[in-house]
């Protein structure tokens, strides 16, 4: 969506160095996690996650469509990753589970206009992305910082090679709006021979995960020093030391510890429900 990345280019997380995307990308996974890991975002650690997130977006000029088709990705493209790639697809009940959980963090950031349903949802994310799709350069350019991100740990001569592998996951339509070129037959008839031969592995020769087995990323509980840590990193740890919530963010503003209102816009009209520190 180009009036997305435009913004996304401004702040030059994503194209000024691996280390900054690096930055951008935990924050948005830190985030995300301390929303949902806890099981009710009204979870202290969930609702100071939740306030922050608007503080940050606060300092963007996002148009409530772009926030909107935002809670759209989170939403449906799991749910579609899994129906292609995973074991099984979600059951109707876990995908209403999903869409309800972030139908509440959408209402709470004071996003607009929400559909009320799932399949509302799909249609709309369908709808937005025929519209507004579309190649500019500064979807390149994040793009392209991205993949500078994902595939850094790649040996540098195996790069060019592997690079186009990750084309054929992606949508014509969303390979277009990027500038990237459509991958040969040879090349979608590997990748999706592999997805394939790895879907029939987890289903047949993996045993059930167990409750007890945690996969959340983020600790339960505070370091000595006064800040929670990762239990483990995927591209690298952007926080070596632990993080606080109030200040994930971006560097020119995470200094400042602010936390914005919580919103609630399901009656159609948008109003602030907390203001006050949490504790």
């Amino acid at each position: 969506i180009p009036s997305v990345s435009k913004i996304l280019a401004r702040t030059g997380q994503f194209t000024k160095s691996v280390n900054s995307c690096l930055r951008r990308y935990d924050d948005t996974n830190l985030i995300i996690n301390e929303l949902i890991a806890h099981g009710d975002l009204d979870h202290p650690r969930s609702r100071r996650a939740l306030r922050r997130l608007n503080y940050i977006h606060g300092h963007y000029p996002i148009k409530n469509e772009d926030n909107l088709y935002t809670l759209s990705v989170f939403i449906c493209e799991p749910i579609a990753w899994t129906a292609k790639y995973g074991f099984r697809d979600l059951t109707v009940r876990e995908k209403n589970a999903v869409f309800s959980t972030y139908f509440e963090i959408g209402s709470r950031m004071g996003i607009e206009g929400i559909p009320k349903s799932y399949e509302e949802m799909l249609a709309f994310n369908k709808a937005y992305e025929s519209k507004q799709f579309r190649y500019s350069k500064n979807n390149r350019e994040v793009a392209d910082g991205t993949f500078a991100l994902l595939l850094k740990d790649v040996p540098l001569p195996l790069r060019p090679y592997v690079t186009p592998l990750t084309f054929t996951l992606m949508s014509p339509l969303l390979r277009t709006a990027m500038g990237y070129p459509d991958p040969s037959k040879a090349m979608v008839l590997l990748v999706s021979t592999v997805m394939m031969l790895r879907k029939l592995f987890v289903k047949y020769l993996l045993p059930p995960r167990p409750f007890w087995l945690e996969t959340s990323r983020i600790s339960k509980n505070i370091g000595e020093n006064g800040k929670y840590h990762t239990r483990y990193q995927f591209y690298g740890e952007a926080y070596p030391e632990g993080y606080r919530i109030e200040h994930l963010g971006p560097p020119n503003i995470a200094k400042t510890g602010t936390l914005a209102p919580v919103y609630d816009t399901k009656s159609g009209k948008k109003k602030i429900i907390e203001t006050k520190t949490v504790a």
